[in-house]
């Protein structure tokens, strides 16, 4: 017996796929899929055992059950031509988040936000706030002379620019089906028209989305794909060299893989500038309050110690912090001391920190005039415990 994540009640839980048990039927190949959680490939499909029979085997088995006929209808072939796609947009919905949520928890995500939708995904009552749905097409790549259409599935975060768009997202996630992206988007407070507008304007632009509308259809345009198989990728690549091993080579148990649609002799640059997680805590230790920042990413040029909190550390010469704070959200990003506006490394979703806990992380900073750098690659762990680095911050306060 055990509480169920989505109803609340103790009750036998069984195990929930992240994927739908209908997509991996549905492939030709096996799965293979990474988890945070682990920091690891695993074959097969992941599933996550805190859902109780009833909710499984009920609503969101009935969720599953529509999407399955979406996915026949238009999932299972690939855009070529300009498609309608057409939905009953509340059901919709509702199983895109349940997805996206279970993705949290299975994959080693933050998966908090999701918890005041799980009512609405039952099917009970309105959600808490405002969804925009948005489509995208996931364009062919080609690649040695051949055209390659997406074929997998994937679970994704979007890292949009806060400050830049003026709005604050509590949701802001795309799950993509072959050649078919989905975001869902929620903003903190319910958007203004002017701040809907401008976040609409900023995901055409950038991943070519059509906003769904209240009947639950959207057109989606192959000459409007923003995005294709193979570059999104090497982006990836770029961003996460870990997750793609060795040009493109991963190693699940005694086998190795050549990830889909990446040439063999792929190499992937690593680029300055990073987007990264942030997770932000006040640690103390005996008399003293320390800021603390666990990062996502980890540059390994700024590994220079490795510390318990408390032992003296000098400030490193490469890096600065700028820390803003906007509404209930925090900032950060490391800078070139001597190329402030060129960031090696921005977290462009703020960090949630309510006015208390910002007072106290902020006090700490100024107490010590370091921000201490750690590397959190296992986001369940209520803190960080080794210092990796520490900065100066040259900023810190309200923008």
């Amino acid at each position: 017996m055990a509480k169920c994540v989505y109803c609340g009640i103790d009750r036998k839980v069984s195990r929930e796929h992240i994927f739908p048990d209908f997509l991996e039927k549905r492939s030709n190949k096996a799965g293979l899929y990474f988890t945070s959680a682990a920091n690891k490939y695993v074959e097969g499909a992941p599933t996550v055992r805190d859902v109780c029979r009833v909710c499984n085997g009920g609503v969101l088995s009935r969720l599953d059950a529509y999407a399955s006929k979406l996915f026949d209808l238009y999932f299972a072939h690939p855009i070529v031509s300009p498609v309608t796609f057409k939905c009953r947009r509340n059901e919709f919905c509702r199983w895109l988040l349940k997805v996206l949520f279970n993705g949290q928890r299975g994959f080693g995500g933050v998966s908090k936000p999701f918890l005041p939708y799980r009512e609405y995904i039952l099917g009970e009552g309105q959600p808490s706030r405002q969804i925009l749905l948005f489509g995208a097409v996931m364009g062919p790549s080609r690649l040695n002379g051949q055209l390659i259409f997406p074929r997998d599935y994937r679970i994704g975060d979007l890292r949009l620019p806060e400050l830049e768009l003026g709005a604050e997202f509590e949701l802001a996630h795309m799950l993509t089906l072959n050649s078919y992206s989905f975001c869902v988007i929620s903003i903190f407070g319910g958007a203004s028209e002017e701040q809907e507008r401008r976040v609409i304007q900023y995901l055409e632009n950038a991943f070519g989305v059509t906003l769904m509308d209240e009947a639950g259809t959207i057109t989606f345009d192959p000459d409007s794909a923003r995005m294709d198989h193979v570059s999104n990728k090497v982006r990836q690549a770029m961003h996460k060299p870990a997750q793609y091993g060795k040009n493109g080579y991963v190693e699940v148990g005694k086998k190795t893989y050549l990830m889909t649609a990446l040439p063999a002799a792929a190499t992937f640059p690593r680029s300055c500038y990073r987007d990264t997680k942030v997770a932000l805590a006040t640690i103390r230790t005996g008399d003293r309050t320390y800021a603390a920042a666990g990062l996502g990413y980890f540059p390994t040029w700024l590994a220079e110690v490795d510390e318990e909190f408390g032992a003296t550390i000098q400030p490193s010469p490469l890096a600065y912090a700028k820390i803003e704070r906007r509404s209930f959200k925090t900032y950060v990003s490391l800078v070139d001391p001597l190329e402030l506006d060129a960031p090696h490394l921005k977290a462009v979703a703020g960090i949630v920190q309510s006015d208390e806990n910002w007072l106290m992380w902020k006090e700490a900073i100024e107490s010590n005039q370091l921000l201490y750098l750690c590397e959190w690659g296992n986001h369940r762990e209520p803190v960080p415990t080794r210092i990796r680095c520490a900065v100066k911050a040259f900023f810190v306060g309200d923008s």
